[in-house]
């Protein structure tokens, strides 16, 4: 059966892009989780679709810019939201909470006005917003690999800061200059990795995709490095898993994906239960004191 599915080329750049994809949320997703800064995914994913509508009605009003794919006007808005969320969390520093729903309503609003104009509620539209295998294309994988390339790069580099940041960051002993510098790369980073991401899951699942592996990670974790390696694999198994599903029983492949990836949370969490009732352990919880192993 894989054969068969691997044969025809959108199913493959599908897969392919899905493996990648699988590396790519957990590895960003780890730290936005332990910074409680989970609904930015949201926020940005919602500033994207603003952008996909934005290019659908552009290419209804203005033809000679049919060339341009929503999913690149898209990736651009999300790119240009991340750099207002940061200066409207700056401008509200011990509210910070309250920004992502102002960013969030604002582009739901706009993704509206835009849809109406360009009169897309379609099958296109159902597509980017709860995923499609028919949408991804050679381009699409290769821009996917291209963003991998980046975020790994990132946090390879700035690992160290990223770390201080993330679990002291009122106490980072990072200069001024260099921390703005890492936060602003960061917050593109989250952006980049929302954009193609929401090619596979579509634009209102995305941060299901960057938060459900990380979590089930962190319950069987026991440091921080282990939290991605555990959350890489779930996320390959969620994404891969329901990309086959929903191409066999023609089910929306974004929600195939979420719905396992919640199966699953839910086994891993009766398993760990079952396992500390058989063992009379105490439960265990997940720590970000500096006592966590690096």
């Amino acid at each position: 059966m894989m054969l068969e599915i691997l044969q025809v080329d959108f199913l493959r750049y599908a897969f392919l892009s899905g493996i990648l994809i699988g590396i790519l949320c957990p590895v960003i997703g780890a730290f936005i989780v332990l910074r409680k800064m989970s609904l930015m995914a949201d926020g940005m994913s919602h500033m994207a679709l603003s952008g996909i509508a934005a290019g659908l009605a552009l290419q209804k009003y203005l033809p000679f810019l049919n060339f341009l794919n929503p999913f690149y006007i898209g990736m651009l808005f999300s790119v240009l939201g991340s750099f207002c969320i940061r200066p409207l969390m700056k401008l509200y520093p011990y509210y910070r909470e309250f920004v992502i729903p102002i960013i969030l309503a604002s582009a739901i609003g706009l993704s509206v006005v835009f849809i109406s104009l360009a009169n897309a509620f379609n099958s296109d539209l159902f597509g980017y917003l709860f995923g499609s295998l028919v949408t991804i294309s050679k381009t699409d994988f290769i821009v996917v690999l291209i963003v991998l390339i980046f975020v790994l790069g990132f946090v390879i580099l700035c690992y160290k800061p990223l770390l201080t940041l993330t679990f002291d960051e009122e106490g980072a002993l990072v200069s001024k200059r260099g921390r703005q510098v890492v936060e602003i790369l960061f917050t593109v980073t989250i952006a980049l990795v929302v954009s193609v991401t929401m090619n596979i899951v579509g634009v209102l699942l995305v941060s299901a995709m960057m938060t459900i592996p990380v979590a089930k990670g962190m319950q069987l974790a026991k440091s921080f490095k282990q939290v991605f390696i555990y959350s890489i694999i779930f996320a390959e198994f969620d994404i891969l898993s329901g990309l086959v599903i929903s191409y066999n029983f023609n089910w929306s492949t974004g929600g195939t994906i979420v719905v396992i990836a919640f199966l699953v949370f839910m086994i891993v969490l009766l398993i760990k239960k079952i396992v500390q009732t058989i063992s009379h352990s105490k439960p265990v919880k997940y720590s970000t004191e500096k006592t966590v192993k690096f």
